[in-house]
């Protein structure tokens, strides 16, 4: 068995293209663990609810790119902070506003394989992002009776 230090989390390659089609630019990109998604409910959770929404009634089932498609429908701010938060660099709002900056098909192609590195499967994939959504109406509830007067 060898120790936590030790290990490398996996990462995947995001190519740039540039005009000619060839990368000009590659980043790195990790699954997002559970630091980055409750970081990211606190900010986008109504968003992120609709996101889930609408992944949950594709009739095609929920998946990588069914979800990558959502968040980039509905979500756009918390498309762009997931690559942020992926790449895994220091300041995460530069890397979040650079994101927003990428084409379409490389923001794409950077959610999918964050999709891919956080989840292993689609059952994983509807598991975690029920108990994410669970989890955050249970926290609006509690601020919502938090923030209602005292009679």
């Amino acid at each position: 068995m060898g120790k936590l230090s030790e290990y490398a989390i996996p990462t995947e390659v995001v190519d740039v293209p540039g005009k000619d089609g060839a990368p000009v630019f590659s980043f790195t990109v990790r699954g997002i663990s559970f630091a980055d998604v409750s970081a990211l409910i606190r900010r986008h959770g109504q968003a992120l609810n609709s996101v889930y929404a609408t992944a949950m009634d594709s009739e095609d089932g929920i998946s990588p790119e069914i979800v990558s498609r959502a968040l980039m429908e509905i979500a756009p701010q918390a498309a762009t902070e997931i690559i942020g938060l992926a790449t895994g660099e220091d300041n995460i709002a530069q890397a979040s506003k650079n994101a927003a900056r990428l084409p379409l098909i490389v923001q794409f192609d950077a959610l999918h394989k964050i999709a891919v590195l956080t989840f292993h499967s689609e059952a994983e994939l509807k598991k975690a992002v029920e108990a994410a959504t669970s989890g955050m109406g249970l926290l609006m509830s509690l601020v919502t009776n938090l923030m209602q007067p005292k009679v």
